[in-house]
Formats: C-alpha cells, sequence, structure tokens
C-alpha cells in the first residue's frame, strides 16, 4: 500500500514498488483524504502501548546505510541513508534515519509502539501482532539473510508535486545487486504521519504482505496482490481504507476491482472485498490463495474450487459480494449476505431507479457492476433482456413486505425472466462484466402496466 499516483506512469521501476499517496478519489491533494484515525472505531490508542515493551529489549543489530529510493524526484533515484536500530523483537529490527532520530521527528516511545504493534497485538488481534496475525493465515516471509527479523524502516519518504507517500516494500532487496540491501524490509513515512498511528501500521501490514506474496509467487498480478496486501490490512484492524469503500460503492459501475495496472487499483474496493472474504471462508483460503502458482482469476478459482459448489467461480463471488454491500443484513440466504467484522460501518450503495421499456446502457469495465432497481406489484412477471448475455452476469434481489429472495438470472436467448412473490416491493438486478469491457444494454419489461 499503499499507492502510487497515477500521474507517475513514467516510472520504470513501478512493478517494483506499492507506495502511498491519497485515497481513490484525490491522489493529488497531500492526502487530504486519509482517514483520521480518531475516528477509526477500531483505533488502539497508540499511547497507551508505550507501557508495553514485552518483547523489546536493546537492539542488537548495527548501524546501516540502507539503499532507499529518493522520492522527490521521478524517476526515483537509489541514495543511501544511514539508520541506526533503536527497536528490536523476536521478528523485528526497528531502524530509524539518523535525521528523523536526530531531530524529534521519530521518539523511543514510537519505536516502542511499532514494536508492539508487530510483536503483541493490534485493533484486530489482541493476542497477536501483526507478524503473527498476517504470517498465521498468509504464509511466511522470504528469508534472504538467515535471519528472522524483517527490518522496518522508518524514515522521511518524502513528496512529488503534491503526492505524499506512506510506505513501500522493495523487491530489489531479496536478491544480490548493486542497490540491494538483501534483507526482508519494509519502509515506512514518519514525514506526514507519526510512524506509530494506527494508519501507517495499517500501510506497515500491508506492505509487509506485499514481501510474503513476492516470495511465494513474484509474478501474481497486481490486482490479487493487492487484494491479498487489503486482507492484511483486515486481519490486523486496521480499518483505514474504509472510509474509500464506502467512498466506492456509490461508483461501482465505473470502479472495477480487476484492474490491468495495479496503479489503478481501487483500495476501497479491495478492502471491502477482502474483509467480507475474511468473513465468508477459513483462513486456510487464502494460504491457499496466496501459496497458489497460478494467477489472478485462474488462482482465484483454483482456492474456490475447495470450497465451493461446481461451476461458481470468481465473478458469481463477486455478485455475492455485490450484494452483500447491497443488503448486509446476516439474516439471508446462508449469512453470505453480510459484513460481519465491518458491521454497519458499511455504507448502503444508493441503486439507479430503473425505468420500465427503456434501454439501460452502461460502460462496463471488467468486474465492474451496477444496481438498477425496478418497483414491482405482488405476483408481477418480469423479463430482463439484453443482447450482451455472453459477458454478463445477473444477480436478482427481490425486497418486500421483509422478504428478500435471491435468484441467479439464466438468460437464455437473450431474455431472463423472474416472477414477483405475492408482495409488493421491488426487484435489484445487480449487472456485472465477467468478460471484456465496454458498454452494454438491457431493457426491462413486463406485460403488466407495474403502476
Amino acid at each position: 500500500m499503499k499507492r502510487f499516483p497515477t500521474l507517475l506512469s513514467i516510472l520504470t521501476v513501478i512493478a517494483a514498488l506499492a507506495l502511498a499517496a491519497c485515497d481513490d478519489d484525490k491522489k493529488n491533494t497531500n492526502n487530504v483524504n486519509n482517514v483520521n484515525n480518531t475516528n477509526n472505531v477500531n483505533n488502539v490508542n497508540n499511547v497507551n502501548n508505550v507501557n508495553n515493551t514485552n518483547n523489546q529489549g536493546p537492539c542488537a543489530a548495527p548501524p546501516r546505510e540502507f539503499w532507499n529510493y529518493d522520492l522527490t524526484v521521478m524517476p526515483p533515484r537509489n541514495v543511501q541513508i544511514a539508520a541506526t536500530c533503536y527497536g528490536e523483537g523476536p521478528n523485528v529490527y526497528v531502524y530509524v534515519a539518523d535525521d528523523a532520530w536526530e531531530d524529534g521527528t521519530v521518539t523511543e516511545a514510537m519505536v516502542a509502539n511499532i514494536v508492539s504493534a508487530w510483536e503483541t497485538a493490534t485493533p484486530g488481534n489482541p493476542q497477536a501482532g501483526i507478524f503473527e496475525s498476517v504470517t498465521s493465515v498468509m504464509g511466511m516471509p522470504p528469508d534472504v539473510d538467515s535471519d528472522p527479523h524483517v527490518v522496518v524502516f522508518v524514515s522521511k519518504l518524502g513528496s512529488y508535486n503534491g503526492t505524499n507517500f506512506d510506505g513501500y516494500f522493495r523487491r530489489e532487496n531479496q536478491s544480490p545487486g548493486a542497490n540491494s540491501n538483501l534483507t526482508e524490509m519494509v519502509y515506512i513515512d514518519c514525514e506526514h504521519h507519526a510512524p506509530d498511528s494506527d494508519y501507517l501500521l495499517g500501510v506497515l501490514a500491508h506492505e509487509f504482505q506485499h514481501m510474503i506474496s513476492f516470495g511465494h509467487d513474484p509474478a501474481e498480478e497486481g490486482w490479487l496482490d493487492e487484494v491479498f496486501s487489503q486482507t492484511a490490512m483486515a486481519l490486523s484492524g486496521y480499518w483505514s481504507d474504509l472510509a474509500a469503500g464506502n467512498v466506492y460503492l456509490t461508483r461501482t459501475g465505473s470502479t472495477p476491482l480487476l484492474v490491468a495496472d495495479s496503479r489503478n487499483f481501487s483500495y476501497g474496493a479491495g478492502f471491502l472485498f477482502a474483509s467480507w472474504l475474511l468473513d465468508q471462508y477459513p483462513h486456510q483460503f487464502f494460504g491457499d490463495l496466496v501459496a497458489d502458482l497460478d494467477d489472478g482469476v485462474t488462482s482465484f478459482n483454483d482456492a474456490l474450487a475447495l470450497y465451493e459448489a461446481e461451476d461458481y467461480d470468481l465473478y458469481d463471488l463477486l455478485l455475492d459480494w455485490a450484494a452483500a454491500s447491497l443488503l448486509n443484513d446476516p439474516a439471508v440466504g446462508d449469512g453470505r449476505y453480510f459484513y460481519a467484522t465491518l458491521g454497519d460501518q458499511v455504507v448502503s450503495p444508493t441503486p439507479t431507479a430503473g425505468n420500465w421499456d427503456f434501454q439501460h446502457t452502461a460502460n462496463l469495465a471488467l468486474s465492474s457492476y451496477r444496481y438498477y432497481e425496478f418497483d414491482v406489484a405482488a405476483n408481477q412477471e418480469v423479463s430482463f433482456l439484453t443482447e450482451h448475455a455472453d459477458v454478463l452476469r445477473v444477480l436478482a434481489v427481490f425486497r418486500g413486505e421483509g422478504v428478500v429472495q435471491m435468484l441467479p438470472l439464466a438468460i437464455i436467448e437473450g431474455e431472463g425472466r423472474v416472477t414477483t412473490p405475492e408482495w409488493d416491493g421491488s426487484w435489484t438486478f445487480i449487472v456485472l462484466r465477467s468478460s471484456g469491457s465496454g458498454e452494454i444494454a438491457f431493457t426491462v419489461s413486463t406485460p403488466v402496466d407495474p403502476t
């Protein structure tokens, strides 16, 4: 995580970066949309963590000069920064850039809090820190230096053209090279947020997962790698991207989850999707998914085949997730249409009001979807007509008189039909593109006047 700004398409090293900028709405506005952690319902009072230093002792690691990206210029250049280790646990060394320590930007209390969050407890798991919370589900990180400690390097990452950076994982460190530190290492900023804030601890969990994923499958598609890292945030209980998720639910038709270029990834969509998946599947599901050497949709379908009925694939899963966002109700179906962990912190999307006998059109990217709602009378017959059945999945949701019914719509020769139950209410059609991209069209009609 966090984000490398889309304006920096000139970067040739982008595949190696997972850098922070702004939220999904305003990528170039000095992080004004970053979540205020004082409003995060899962926020742990980091001040109280100062006294929780069971895992911290004198740091045995020597001072070092670390290769780092200078992000104040584009493309970034490699620079070395002098650093000293001020915190240690069984699984972490916390190094601080000498300049950030000497000017008081980073303090002993902040380092103690980072060690505690890494080793002892997180908002999502009071019995385990980031390291155990993430590795127990996603697997262990690589080890190129025969040292179980992960280096967390805290420094001033700077900004470029109004875009601030929160942290990143650098692939070069996983193999010998002129600019390699040859160690497992995550970089975290201290210039724009306190490094022990829940916001940046969430970034730390996210970037750590990029390291794990790289160790298992360095060729994994970017969007899925980002989903893995949003899962790490959710596992650790850091809800920094919940606000961006709620924004995503207002524009589902134009914001896909699957993107060819991870610089366009929606962190809000990824966070909601990851949180919902954690509610639905045992943790082994994620271990299987991360370790699968297939990539992207194929990898996801491999994992789903172990848990779902035959012929249930990623796009069926995305429809169920979209329905969960719409309903968020544990009483519907088998319980999958609900955010058990996030609960009512997830806002309800507003469906588009449908017009009868009118051609609705939408420009949908792969995996994006929209909600269309039609008011109906009891026992009313409804037809969904489209010439794009081969690229769409449609889920029909009836709501009325306290009753909710779900129906995956079978579209045969361009027509799908539903029969309204014996109550007045509405049908909401969730229309998702499962192949290609571009404009789709459909018409909803009825032999009965809905008025």
